[in-house]
């Protein structure tokens, strides 16, 4: 497995996905990072699949006409595009103990398992890409990773901040000149409860095109918020969020108040925003509980 760098997945109904290496991670059709869990499944699956036995001639008859109809295909590439390995991957087999699979070109079938689980394994090899997307929006760094978190409110400057890190402790900053300045020492636990609930902020769902809006307009608009993070090695991850586009009885369309939505981060250097890409959309009552001005990080605003 270690000399694969692309992994590609489609089917007949139209589902292609191509995940591909990126550092000590993969990549989601060139843009989107991919969800960790699904795709260390999909790993030891592709390093443990076995046979599980060989069907006779009748039951090889009736895996045919099954790979003929319902068929995934998966196709591994090197480093250089060389193709490594092409597959067949069916349903299962009368038991359910076992995936039909075949080798590209051939004739005959095999039983497939994993030794440490029984069932179908067919649907790991899912082409959908939808399924293989984080819904993480800060996905490829951990708290340990962190040298620098900026966030940034449009509509509210005053109470935007930088958060660093030195070794263990945690020091605060108001980005922006701001009255909200303390003299006493910001609450550091609740500096570390803002950044986990940071990096585990997740999508909703995924949605279409912000409704009446194009490219150039929503990035005319304030975001609502934009977060900025530096790790060890100094390369950026970021995130922008703008106030979700609502219509109202009229058909007009207005702000919501509940949602924002983002474009999605592509790679940790950059993000992307182009007419074609998916747009996220997460609970603003989930978000609501991290994004707290300067005052949340100081002890006077206990209840």
């Amino acid at each position: 497995l270690d000399q694969v760098h692309l992994i590609v997945l489609a089917d007949k109904k139209g589902h292609r996905t191509e995940l591909k290496r990126s550092g000590n991670s993969w990549v989601v059709n060139e843009h989107y990072p991919v969800n960790k869990r699904r795709m260390e499944v999909l790993e030891r699956t592709l390093t443990d699949l076995q046979i599980r036995y060989i069907p006779s001639e009748a039951e090889s008859k009736t895996a045919m006409k099954q790979l003929a109809s319902y068929t995934t295909q998966i196709k591994m590439y090197d480093a250089q595009g060389d193709q490594i390995r092409s597959y067949l991957i069916g349903g299962t087999n009368a038991n359910g103990m076992g995936t039909y699979m075949m080798m590209e070109g051939a004739s005959q079938p095999f039983v497939m398992d994993i030794p440490y689980f029984q069932g179908a394994i067919d649907l790991r090899y899912d082409p959908d890409p939808e399924y293989w997307i984080t819904e993480k929006l800060f996905a490829n760094i951990d708290m340990k990773d962190i040298k620098k978190m900026i966030v940034k409110y449009g509509k509210q400057e005053a109470n935007s901040v930088v958060l660093s890190r030195e070794g263990r402790n945690w020091k605060l900053k108001p980005l922006f000149p701001s009255s909200l300045t303390r003299d006493n020492e910001p609450n550091e636990a609740r500096i570390r409860a803002f950044v986990t609930n940071i990096l585990e902020l997740k999508a909703g769902r995924i949605t279409e095109y912000l409704p009446g809006r194009d490219e150039n307009e929503v990035k005319q608009r304030v975001p609502e918020m934009h977060i900025q993070i530096y790790d060890q090695r100094d390369s950026l991850h970021e995130f922008f969020g703008w106030q979700a586009l609502r219509k109202n009885k009229k058909g007009e369309i207005i702000e919501g108040q509940r949602e924002l939505y983002t474009p999605r981060q592509v790679i940790p250097t950059y993000y992307f925003l182009a007419p074609n890409d998916f747009w996220y959309s997460f609970s603003f009552t989930k978000l609501a509980e991290v994004v707290k001005p300067i005052v949340y990080f100081y002890e006077e605003s206990e209840s």
